[in-house]
């Protein structure tokens, strides 16, 4: 009777492989190398994070993932090449969700529910970014800018339409009206800064960390809730009386539309083994960056909310008469 109960519960078990481990094991995911197109310049917070990512990933699938960098079109073309792509997991988009700005506005009409989701590499940690000055500039503190912003025009370096919506809500939190001009990616914004042709501007913690060691640029204020741990004696939003306004920021791993299944089960139960992988999380930290890992699913309603908060702030640009 044991005998036959087993031979039962096996068949059972074999009708109903359904779950993802079921279907990653029908998948010989990763056949060869994997490209990890990356739709940011070198030397960019998302590209040190890819550099890291691709690495683990390389160990723990025995397989080389390769990353390509192109910014072409505000990180569009690789965007597109990927989601007219082949769906064999072969090429992967390495994103984030700062797309979903230019989702917002138009600029890039498809959104994520066109490509595969994957999942997060990145989940949303304590370094955010902050509002910087040169380390000369007039202004000391959040509230020395404030103050003059309100009576003066302050030039605000943005990148595109996506740092103009960053821009726009913490104009509006301490009230005042910036004048934006467009200073590209944070390797940009940095030089524009530091030569005096803008006065302000938002950057990472770990692109602009450097600086402020070197004395060059100082951080007025951190957007998010928790203060900085490469600058834990600047102040946060919250702190100086405001919401913090920084959008959620995540990075993601998409494919091509229309991919197997059994290849996004597998996919995603690399993820899992990569997020725990001890060197990974050292790295990060480094980098001021965590990873929780997500399911697809639970990574798509991640990107459903800051696709929210996107809408709403480009709205507030449209308001403003800025768009």
């Amino acid at each position: 009777m044991k005998k036959i109960l087993a031979i039962l519960l096996v068949s059972i078990l074999s009708l109903s492989c359904v779950s993802a481990l079921c279907e990653a094991s029908a998948s010989n995911w990763p056949a060869g190398n994997i490209t990890l197109d990356v739709p940011a310049s070198p030397g960019g917070g998302t590209d040190m994070v890819a550099r890291v990512f691709s690495q683990t990933m390389t160990e723990v699938t025995g397989k080389n993932f390769v990353v390509v960098n192109d910014n072409s079109g505000g990180g569009t073309v690789l965007s597109e090449k990927i989601r007219n792509g082949k769906p064999d997991g072969n090429e992967l988009l390495f994103t984030n969700t700062g797309m979903c700005r230019v989702i917002a506005d138009g600029t890039y009409p498809h959104p994520f529910d066109e490509f595969t989701v994957l999942g997060c590499v990145t989940t949303q940690g304590r370094e955010t970014g902050g509002i910087w000055v040169k380390a000369d500039s007039q202004f000391k503190t959040l509230s020395d800018l404030v103050e003059y912003g309100k009576t003066n025009g302050l030039l605000a370096g943005v990148n595109g339409t996506a740092g103009m919506s960053t821009q726009v809500l913490f104009d509006n939190q301490v009230g005042i009206d910036t004048i934006m001009v467009d200073a590209g990616p944070d390797a940009d914004r940095i030089t524009a800064l530091m030569g005096g042709n803008i006065d302000v501007c938002f950057i990472n913690t770990v692109s602009a960390k450097a600086y402020a060691e070197s004395g060059d640029l100082r951080c007025l204020v951190v957007l998010g809730e928790e203060r900085s741990e490469f600058m834990p004696d600047v102040p946060t939003m919250v702190e100086e009386g405001y919401e913090a306004v920084y959008p959620g920021m995540y990075i993601l791993l998409c494919g091509a539309p229309g991919m197997d299944a059994n290849d996004v089960a597998k996919i995603s139960e690399t993820l899992k083994m990569a997020s725990e992988n001890e060197n990974l999380k050292e790295s990060y930290a480094k980098l001021g960056m965590e990873w929780e890992y997500k399911t697809p699913e639970e990574t798509m309603e991640i990107i459903q909310q800051c696709q929210v908060d996107a809408n709403a702030a480009f709205q507030l640009l449209v308001d403003k008469g800025l768009m």
